[in-house]
Order: structure tokens, then sequence, then C-alpha cells
């Protein structure tokens, strides 16, 4: 259970949440509105639907299919085609074919599956979805993480390359998320916590393993400092 929370780490972290317990340990109001404000999901089937949406094309397929076009263009051809675009349309195109030539069609995936962690524990804190429907949501983001990445900083990276898509911008308060969960001397991250080849039992049990002392806001602190 907790190796497939730890999918999610990067969005629970940044946001002080406790990456060790399926819905955060936050209010349930907070899951509400953010649900409602970011996703205008207020119900178990808009949850549902959104949640389809990710795991079948989300922005990964758009990004594959922007890619793969840009990607096919030669250096050359690409670089006279940005020359005619404006500033952030140019950055935005550099980011999609960069992202296509590193990944292939696993552009935009973990920006997607880290998202899908994200909605399935504001799911359940807010009421819209069942633990046990939730435990298997989480799962099949699990195989789908380790089908697709060898490792947890494999996923980070990939995660920061489709977030830089979508924003337009790398953002430095990721960029440090993302290495402080890779940080080997960092006992309490839930990366260091589960180890990527930990065989995923897919178990539905109630109770999830309690974060150590200090550790869920450990990540966030130190960004913040």
């Amino acid at each position: 259970q907790n190796w497939a929370l730890a999918v999610g780490a990067i969005y629970k972290q940044t946001q002080g949440e406790n990456p060790y317990f399926l819905g955060g340990k936050i209010p349930r109001e907070s899951s509400v509105e953010e649900l409602k404000n970011d996703w205008n999901i207020t119900d178990q089937k808009t949850l549902l639907a959104e949640l389809d949406n990710l795991r079948d094309s989300g922005h990964h397929a758009k990004y594959q299919r922007q890619g793969a076009e840009l990607a096919a263009l030669s250096d050359a051809d690409f670089a006279a085609k940005i020359i005619s675009l404006k500033t952030e349309d140019a950055r935005q195109a550099t980011s999609l074919r960069n992202s296509y030539l590193k990944w292939k069609d696993r552009s935009g995936l973990a920006w997607d599956m880290c998202h899908s962690v994200a909605l399935v524990n504001n799911g359940f804190n807010a009421g819209y979805i069942a633990e046990q429907e939730s435990w298997n949501r989480l799962f099949a983001i699990a195989e789908l993480a380790r089908k697709n990445f060898g490792s947890w900083q494999v996923l980070g990276d990939n995660f920061l390359d489709g977030r830089e898509i979508w924003a337009n911008k790398r953002d430095p308060q990721f960029e440090a998320c993302v290495q402080l969960l890779l940080n080997p001397k960092d006992p309490n991250s839930p990366w260091n916590q589960n180890p990527w080849n930990t065989p995923l039992s897919g178990s539905t049990t109630t109770d999830s393993t309690p974060a150590s002392p200090g550790g869920p806001g450990s990540v966030r602190a130190a960004i913040m400092q």
C-alpha cells in the first residue's frame, strides 16, 4: 500500500500532506474544494470519469502526439519552425520535442500518474470513492508505473519533464522536492522507505503504515528553508 501511495509522493510532500495514509490526513473540506476548483469534480461520477481520462489519454496522449510530430522534423526544420512562433510557444514546442525524443511513448506519463494518485487520495477523503475502490485504483496506477519506469528517479524525471510542458517552465519547488525524495540520506523519504522493486501484493486492508516521526513534513520543510 505504501508503495502505491509513494507514486504520488511529489504532490503529497509539496503540499505538506501525510504520504503514508490514504486521504493524506487532511480536512475533508480541503479535498472537496480542491477537487471542485481544480478539476470540476463534485461527486463519484465526475471523479471516476477524470481518473479514466487520465489513465486512457490525459495529458500524455496529447504530449506524445504533438511531440512525435515535432520530433519527425530535422533539427534544421525544427529551428526554422520555432523562429516564427511566439516565445512561449517556441519554448513549449521545444519541451514537447525534447520530451518525446527522450521518452517516446512515455512522454507525460508520470505527470498523469501522479495526478491520478492525488485524485484518488482527495476523492477518498472527500467521500466520493470507497476504500476498496481507492486501493484498486492505486494498485493499478502502481503497476503501470512499475511497468513503464525502472526507478523512482526515472519516474521523478519523467514527471518533471511532463510538468515542464504543462507549465511551460521548470519549477524550482518541484525540482527540489524530487531531489529530496531521492536523497539517500533521508530515511523519512517515502521513496527510500519503499524501494522500487518492492513486491506489490495488492492488499486492501484498512490500515496504512504510519509515517516515521517527522517524516511527512521533512521534504516540504526542507524545500521551504
